[in-house]
């Protein structure tokens, strides 16, 4: 069983941005930036000071401009858009903790089916729910919440 990822601290993602679709070579990336060793977090103003030299420094060595650059100072991340050279080249930086692709990597689609009636004999056929008492309201929930400590004591209204 995988460990379990502290609370707080981004989850590592794939270090690798979504493909565009059908070969284009513009991508698209949110990234979450590393937290300094000593320090609980980074300030807002120290996150977007990383985040502009990092993209300026990445766009200076791929000779590429991002289309599209969004900070979000306060969580420490930021998403970019522009060609797939420059996404590739920011995922590889040493300030980035995590990245995630904006394209989802499967389909969220649900499918609809084929109608079909229903009728009294096919919900005969089905096995019955081991979970459920055949009364109504919540399975499990007893129909009393009292307890035997608070028979005398009156109910606390809210």
């Amino acid at each position: 069983m995988p460990a379990r990822p502290s609370p707080g601290k981004p989850t590592p993602e794939p270090r690798t941005p979504t493909p565009a679709p059908d070969g284009a070579a513009t991508a698209g990336a949110k990234f979450t930036l590393k937290t300094p060793a000593g320090k609980p977090y980074l300030s807002a103003p120290e996150a977007e000071s990383t985040v502009r030299d990092l993209i300026n420094r990445v766009e200076g060595e791929t000779a590429e401009r991002a289309a599209r650059v969004t900070v979000l100072p306060h969580i420490q991340s930021f998403a970019v858009s522009g060609p797939r050279v420059l996404v590739d080249r920011i995922a590889a930086q040493p300030e980035i903790a995590s990245v995630m692709g904006d394209r989802p990597s499967e389909d969220l689609f649900i499918r609809p089916t084929k109608r079909r009636e229903a009728s009294l004999s096919d919900a005969a056929e089905r096995p019955a729910d081991s979970g459920s008492s055949g009364k109504r309201g919540r399975p499990g929930r007893k129909a009393s919440r009292k307890s035997s400590s608070s028979k005398g004591s009156p109910r606390r209204k809210s």
